[in-house]
Parts: C-alpha cells; structure tokens; sequence
C-alpha cells in the first residue's frame, strides 16, 4: 500500500471522515461530515455537497455495487451515484427510507450482490 502525504491545506484536513471506497476507474470516495470528495487516479478532485448534488451534507456510508455504482448514505436517504456520467439518483422516504437516518459505516455488499444498510430502526436491502 503506498502512503500519500496530505498537504497542510488540503480539503480532507479540515473533515471528519466517516467512509472510504474505491469505484472501477480507480476513484477514491471520502464520505466526510461536509459532503463526499472524490480523488482521481491523476490527482484531481471533486467535492459533492448539498449546493451540487447532494441532498444532505453529512455522507455516512460508501459501497460500490457489481454494476459500478457508488451507494451514499446521506442522513435520511441514499444516493446512487453513476461514475461514468457524474449523476446522482436520491432515494428517499416513500421509497421505503426512514426519515430518522442512518447509521454510519453499514453499508454491506452479500456475495450475492445484494446490498444492506441499517437505519437507525430497522435493516433495508436494495440492489
């Protein structure tokens, strides 16, 4: 594993960092309580917050599915974001989403492919 060394004034510094993962093109995904930051194989980056595409700021859970998409528990709902096409999908209440959240760092992949999270009162499953 190689060891990165931040810079003093990077946007990473300055945020808790509540998960980690990786997408098929390399991409590194933060999910920190600001937003998501997302850090290219060539050493750009890209922020998500609530003012461009993010319904809430908190980002708790990060899983990437077999079709390539990055799962974000996002406080009261989830977001399926599309790498390729930098396009998200909000999924909320009424969807079978609870308006009382989530609980961090639950998301799960089975080996079947199913994906699992936990809210804060009960599990969910989605694919």
């Amino acid at each position: 594993m190689n060891k990165t060394h931040l810079p003093k004034n990077h946007v990473l510094n300055d945020r808790t960092i509540h998960s980690i993962n990786q997408d098929k093109y390399g991409t590194l995904y933060f999910g920190t309580d600001q937003g998501v930051i997302l850090l290219k194989k060539n050493g750009d980056q890209l922020s998500f917050d609530k003012s461009n595409g993010l319904k809430n700021d908190l980002c708790e859970g990060l899983l990437r599915d077999d079709n390539g998409f990055i799962w974000m528990g996002n406080l009261n709902c989830i977001l399926r974001f599309d790498p390729e096409h930098q396009s998200f999908k909000i999924i909320e209440e009424g969807n079978g989403f609870s308006r009382a959240g989530f609980r961090m760092r639950t998301a799960y992949q089975h080996s079947s492919g199913k994906c699992f999270g936990v809210p804060i009162r009960a599990w969910f499953g989605f694919t």
